[in-house]
């Protein structure tokens, strides 16, 4: 039976045991990815789905995820006006 380590586990395909990366490592490293991701989502760098993407989660889970953080969904645009904006720009 071989051993697997953190980061293998984590990261399957990497990594070998005894390397020294732990799951704190990796609840610091998604912490940090999560609270930039944030700030690109608001400032409306991105979208939702590319959200999601970039966590590794579903579509639905980000929607939640930035419901309890208390941020705005962005599910697109508002208005007519903003719709022929948009179309415009396509």
């Amino acid at each position: 039976m071989k051993l697997l380590s953190y980061k293998t586990y984590i990261h399957p395909g990497q990594g070998t045991p005894g390397e020294g990366y732990t799951p704190t490592h990796a609840i610091k490293d998604w912490s940090a990815r999560t609270t930039t991701t944030i700030e690109l989502y608001e400032k409306r760098q991105i979208s939702l789905c590319r959200f999601a993407e970039i966590l590794g989660i579903s579509l639905e889970e980000a929607k939640q995820f930035l419901n309890a953080e208390n941020i705005p969904l962005d599910l697109g645009v508002d208005t007519d006006e903003e719709l022929q904006q948009d179309i415009e720009n396509a």
